[in-house]
């Protein structure tokens, strides 16, 4: 069984127990890890709403990295106040390929501290942030986004991490809609 396949599967169980908290090194806790090696287990958070348009229009961006690096794991993680039948027409319409999940109870969002939709994590599989922040900047402002990013902060994490070098962004301001865990999502950046 790939990776992949058994993150989503065990997601798929925690959630059903009601569980939100899931973290990549509940997989291997015993396997002993050289800093120096590169992780080889790691998980991409994106944080995401289905009314934010800057989150609708990363779709493309983040399964064209999904398509290409299946290995960055992209999770979208909605909050709870969505219903089943509104992620199920963002799937749909925006035609994503990677794996959607609820946030119960709003635990990563609050674990991870998280402000805006889209807004990313890279995790090893002891549950480090690696990264954290924008995809790429592609967006300067709400309403403002340049032609094409000329800075991948996503993906040069992660192909930092792969190699086994340090990354060299670690964090990033994300733009995009204000994240409210209790009620609706407000734009801002």
């Amino acid at each position: 069984m790939n990776f992949k396949l058994l993150i989503i599967s065990v997601i798929s169980f925690w959630f059903h127990l009601g569980l939100s908290v899931i973290s990549p090194q509940i997989l291997e806790v015993n396997k002993s890890y050289d800093y120096k090696k590169p992780a080889e287990k790691l998980i991409t958070y994106v944080f995401m709403a289905v009314e934010c348009p800057i989150s609708q229009k990363y779709i493309y961006r983040l399964n064209e990295l999904n398509k290409r690096y299946p290995e960055m794991n992209i999770i979208g993680v909605f909050q709870e106040n969505t219903s089943k039948e509104e992620l199920s027409d963002f799937k749909e319409r925006f035609s994503v390929d990677f794996p959607l999940v609820f946030d119960k109870g709003h635990r990563w969002a609050l674990e991870y501290k998280v402000e805006i939709t889209p807004e990313v994590f890279l995790i090893d599989r002891f549950n480090r942030v690696l990264y954290s922040g924008a995809i790429d900047n592609w967006f300067i402002s709400l309403g403002r986004n340049r032609k094409a990013p000329s800075e991948h902060y996503l993906l040069d994490a992660f192909l930092a991490t792969k190699q086994g070098e340090e990354v060299k962004i670690k964090k990033t301001k994300a733009v995009g809609c204000f994240l409210e865990l209790n009620t609706s999502h407000h734009h801002g950046q």
